[in-house]
């Protein structure tokens, strides 16, 4: 019943983005020929004032100057046209089904990795590269999480290292698709963003989007090696974070799969061996993880331009901290909303305390309403927001859940 009732939601969500974005097509085409009526008027008047034969010479140049601009109006305007009324190349159905096959690469990926290797609490070795594992994965995932890595035994259920993973991993890619082009130097990708979020405030839809689809495909033009260089920083990124995660955890040994040769770390060796062996047994699996993704920024910037569409995750470094809690995550962090996130133990006890990762990205449509230019301010834009897909999240009670 439960499958049959999440089909049925998704055929339902996929119905109302098709009705949207036939509402939006129709639209799109009166405003259209509202336009070209207007200018084939104009044109027309301009036509029968150059008819009579008594004028002077310097009516009859304005008159043709007229003819001409009117007629270079509505080739302009048979150009935009043809985006304003075109429709997407993917719905959002297929959208969301992209995004449920990178959730399911995160966790197969984070399941895998946990398997593969073995952990001892008092093991973690107290190296300057430890140190700076365990800083950075607090920087990128929040102290509290870092903390619950480095001070709880995962010799025997090492299922928090894989949510961990998850976390890490949901983290890592939105932040990459959070911005203009994905591998473009921070600079120009910084001012390019600024750009496009202005002209998605003062312009209509279709227009912004445009804009943005062309700027996106004159980039890859320009530099048509940016998508393979992308997928290989992605790649070494989601690695090293995922190495930084294991060795505050504890990690000791590596079981190898009998194609990957046998590896094995002690208390005082770095995160070198750690890293070695996961690109021995999952850079297959993490490029294909990092394609997956690439392509998919590239859709939601080239090929749809009815909306906008955003991949979601709680960020523990990106909000307001919670009030600070007695439980055993020692802190505060992003306060969890049921409306808008999803508790991944829920069916195992009361959902309690602030959010600490996210295992399951979520997927959000924003769509700019009306189609009048120029606005003044940001508060006189109409933005619809829908989520699609909420992001799936664990919260400090897992710990008490896990401890029964």
């Amino acid at each position: 019943m439960g499958r049959d009732a999440d089909e049925l939601a998704r055929l339902h969500e996929r119905n109302r983005l098709l009705e949207r974005s036939l509402r939006d097509a129709r639209d799109s085409l009166k405003l259209k020929d509202a336009e070209l009526d207007r200018l084939r008027e104009r044109k027309s008047t301009t036509t029968s004032l150059a008819r009579p034969r008594r004028r002077s010479s310097s009516v009859a140049t304005h008159s043709d100057t007229s003819s001409s601009v009117v007629d270079e109006e509505l080739a302009r305007a048979r150009t935009a046209d043809a985006y304003l009324t075109r429709t997407d190349n993917w719905s959002g159905a297929q959208i969301l089904q992209a995004v449920h096959d990178i959730n399911s690469e995160i966790l197969q990926f984070a399941a895998g990795a946990t398997e593969a290797f073995t952990f001892d609490r008092n093991a973690r070795p107290s190296s300057s590269r430890a140190i700076q594992a365990m800083h950075d994965t607090s920087a990128r995932l929040g102290s509290s999480l870092a903390r619950i890595l480095a001070n709880r035994d995962h010799s025997q259920d090492p299922i928090l290292v894989q949510l961990a993973l998850q976390g890490c991993l949901t983290i890592c890619i939105t932040r990459a698709l959070s911005t203009f082009c994905v591998g473009f130097p921070s600079k120009s990708d910084s001012l390019l963003h600024q750009i496009y979020h202005r002209m998605a405030l003062a312009e209509p839809q279709p227009t912004s989007s445009k804009w943005r689809s062309l700027t996106h495909q004159h980039i890859h033009a320009m530099y048509p090696t940016l998508i393979e260089y992308s997928t290989t920083e992605l790649t070494d990124t989601i690695f090293r974070w995922s190495s930084d995660i294991l060795l505050i955890s504890g990690c000791i040994s590596y079981t190898p799969s009998s194609s990957t040769p046998s590896l094995s770390s002690s208390s005082s060796s770095s995160s070198t061996t750690t890293t070695t062996a996961l690109r021995s047994r999952f850079t297959d699996h993490i490029r294909r993880l990092s394609k997956s993704v690439i392509k998919l920024s590239k859709v939601l910037r080239e090929e749809i331009l009815s909306t906008s569409f955003e991949l979601l995750a709680v960020d523990p470094t990106n909000h307001p901290p919670s009030t600070p809690t007695t439980s055993a995550g020692g802190g505060g962090g992003p306060l969890f909303h049921d409306r808008t996130m999803i508790d991944a133990f829920s069916d195992y006890g009361q959902s309690r305390g602030s959010v600490l990762a996210t295992t399951e990205l979520g997927l959000r449509c924003v769509t700019r309403m009306g189609t009048r230019e120029a606005v003044a301010s940001e508060e006189e834009v109409l933005l619809e927001q829908r989520v699609l897909l909420m992001p799936k999240v664990v919260l400090e009670s897992v710990l008490d859940i896990l401890d029964r």
